[in-house]
């Protein structure tokens, strides 16, 4: 049971910047105290009352759709606001996939401006084509959360086999983390490339039917535009060839990385050629790479040990838990980089936590397979 209390608070510590900018220490200590108290309570009640005793599929089913629902009528209203800057301070990622993917499907270098903030883009090439969809339709990537929450949803109930358990974990994820509610209410793109990832690692790592045939080149061509949104999640890949060798079969895992990395170097190479010197993906690894200033080679170093560590534990050969693994590898630049900060400034390490969103997935999908396997 600790070890699950633990695992449910990681939502709430990750809302550490936005709660701290509007209440302060004291509200933020309050905050994480009263949602400790509130996970232990979760757990408690899940054990005594499990949702499938009280709750019918249809009821789930119907109930996902009217959160979903609510949150797109909630977007549609502060969304407008906060792009505007005038409640705590917007964000661009989603200026950057929207000015970065209208670009380059007008013919246009995608990376050759930065941001309203004048920050450099980003995603690579391919969070570019995976959100076209959105940028060329609704002329907005920040719509696609809604139906990547769905997707959530969708994975935790099949990791579970049981949609009234997906719900509550769903509700608890998405309504108990004020980050995360953040990040959907300013239409940044952590929570879509998260969960594509998340999803398929959780898929392929399962096996079934989608670690075969037709079904897994399309599961590995998806693989390699969701990896192909942000670098940092390539190192994902060898936790998940290990898993799918031992599961599925290791002739089978080849093809599987193979086709994922050659979707990802389709998209990537020829971009980055157009003009590598204004490639900004790799110029700024820039949440750390500023650190370079401060603390020579940081970011190398940085980049170095997610890449020792992932192919440690990799080889180390523990793939029951390629989920977890996967999350620490990404937990570890956040880590280092909110270090080197709150040295001099303990609150602006605190904004590196909104990053984390992006290991939070997996952590959570380890939580739920363990649960499974167990």
């Amino acid at each position: 049971m600790r070890r699950i209390v633990l695992g449910m608070m990681v939502p709430l510590l990750l809302s550490g910047g936005p709660v701290f900018r509007f209440l302060g220490w004291w509200g933020l200590g309050a905050y994480w105290i009263l949602g400790a108290v509130a996970c232990a309570f979760a757990v408690r009640l899940w054990r005594e009352f499990p949702p499938d005793k009280w709750l019918s599929r249809r009821s789930a089913r119907i109930g996902i759709i009217l959160i979903l629902l609510l949150y797109a009528a909630a977007f549609s209203i502060v969304y407008p606001i906060a792009d505007s800057g005038r409640i705590g301070g917007g964000s661009d990622r989603d200026d950057a996939l929207n000015l970065a993917t209208s670009r380059l499907f007008a013919g246009e270098y995608p990376y050759a401006e930065p941001t309203h903030l004048g920050k450099p883009i980003s995603p690579l090439p391919g969070g570019l084509i995976l959100s076209a969809l959105w940028v060329l339709g609704l002329g907005n990537a920040a719509w696609q959360n809604l139906l990547w929450l769905l997707v959530l949803f969708l994975l935790m109930a099949r990791i579970t086999r049981s949609e009234p358990a997906a719900l509550c974990i769903f509700i608890f994820l998405t309504m108990g983390s004020v980050a995360l509610q953040h990040e959907l209410m300013t239409g940044g793109d952590l929570l879509a490339n998260s969960i594509a990832v998340t999803t398929v690692a959780v898929v392929a790592g399962l096996g079934g039917r989608w670690s075969r045939g037709w079904r897994m080149a399309v599961l590995a061509v998806f693989a390699g535009l969701a990896l192909a949104w942000r670098a940092n999640f390539f190192f994902v890949l060898p936790l998940l060839v290990v898993r799918m060798g031992r599961t599925t079969g290791w002739r089978e895992a080849s093809v599987f990385t193979g086709v994922c990395l050659l979707t990802s170097a389709a998209v990537i190479v020829p971009v980055w050629m157009w003009d590598p010197e204004h490639f900004t993906p790799i110029h700024g690894y820039y949440e750390i790479g500023y650190l370079d200033a401060a603390f020579p080679c940081f970011g190398k170093l940085v980049v170095g040990a997610m890449a020792v560590v992932s192919l440690g534990l990799a080889a180390a050969g523990n793939s029951e838990r390629w989920l977890r693994h996967a999350a620490l590898v990404q937990i570890l630049p956040i880590a280092a980089a909110g270090l080197a900060v709150g040295i001099r400034c303990p609150w602006c390490a605190l904004t590196f936590l909104q990053f984390g969103l992006m290991p939070l997935f997996l952590w959570v999908g380890d939580l739920a397979v363990a649960k499974k396997l167990s």
